[in-house]
């Protein structure tokens, strides 16, 4: 009993189960790192698909466009089955609306500055590709900086438009023809609005213009004035107009309607009809007035008057 203690060792882990356990926890974190990114490269495949898309229907648009020469109203007429989307094509018409209200609903001096502007862009951009590829660019440069000191462009527009000269020679060229399809496209687009207004102008022109009564008013009143000397005032022309539109009060008959020979002949009959009963019965009121004791004449001129009434 009084022998030492023997202290039994503390049990070791087992290196094993804890390495395989550790093992395992890397591959569920490794595992899940595989799917996150796949999911991402997934992702990024489908932004890189979409995008190629755009790029597609772009292009597509841009030959169209270049095919109807910058025409809007032909662009939409053929874009259907050219593989434009609906969404884009639809935003198209939308910004083509959008100009056109913002132009007609401006004053002739901005409206004339706007189109001036237009055909200057597309002047512009047709002269510059007029000259070799290789020199465009400069040509770009040169008329960008003449239009800032004539006022034509402000620096500001003048530095966004220089941006193209960073582009490749051929997209360079490609773009600005892009530019000078759209000015002749806008011009179009404002020639076509001017034409409306001018309609509009007409029309209001001639609602404004006195008709044949309105004339023959306004000479008679002059006539009216010139012999009463009476002012020149609300009160005498209200007086005037009363004594004008009574001397022209005139009954409106209804047109005759259209109805067959049958029907015109049933209502002939029964007028006849009518008449003849009216007749007839003026002819018994007469007949028992002649006949009546109050009259004190013979009978043999009551039963004349009664024969000839018969006879009729």
């Amino acid at each position: 009993m009084g022998g030492p203690l023997v202290r039994m060792p503390a049990p070791r882990p087992q290196r094993g189960l804890l390495d395989r356990a550790q093992g395992a926890a890397n591959l569920r974190d490794l595992a899940q790192r595989q799917q996150i990114g796949q999911a991402q490269l997934q992702g990024l495949e489908q932004r890189n698909q979409a995008q190629e898309q755009q790029q597609q229907e772009q292009r597509r648009m841009q030959d169209l466009f270049r095919e109807t020469g910058g025409d809007y109203e032909e662009f939409f007429k053929k874009a259907p089955g050219r593989g434009i989307g609906v969404e884009s094509l639809l935003k198209m018409k939308e910004s083509y609306r959008k100009d056109a209200a913002e132009y007609r609903a401006q004053n002739v001096e901005e409206r004339a500055a706007r189109k001036q502007r237009a055909e200057l862009y597309g002047n512009e951009s047709a002269a510059i590709l007029a000259v070799p590829e290789n020199q465009r660019k400069a040509s770009f440069m040169q008329r960008l900086q003449a239009m800032v000191e004539q006022g034509s462009l402000t620096p500001e527009q003048a530095q966004q438009f220089a941006q193209l000269s960073q582009l490749p020679d051929e997209e360079f060229s490609q773009q600005l023809d892009l530019l000078r399809l759209s000015s002749v496209g806008a011009t179009k687009l404002f020639d076509a609005e001017e034409a409306r207004l001018a309609t509009e102008r007409g029309r209001t022109a001639d609602l404004a213009k006195p008709t044949g009564r309105m004339k023959e008013f306004g000479a008679e009143y002059e006539t009216y004035l010139e012999a009463t000397g009476k002012p020149r005032n609300a009160k005498v022309e209200r007086e005037f107009r009363k004594e004008f539109n009574e001397s022209r009060r005139t009954v409106v008959e209804k047109p005759p309607s259209r109805t067959s020979g049958a029907s015109v002949k049933r209502a002939t009959n029964r007028a006849i009809q009518a008449a003849n009963e009216n007749y007839q019965k003026i002819i018994r009121e007469l007949d028992e007035f002649v006949s009546s004791d109050t009259l004190g004449e013979p009978r043999e001129h009551r039963d004349q008057v009664s024969f000839i009434s018969e006879k009729d």
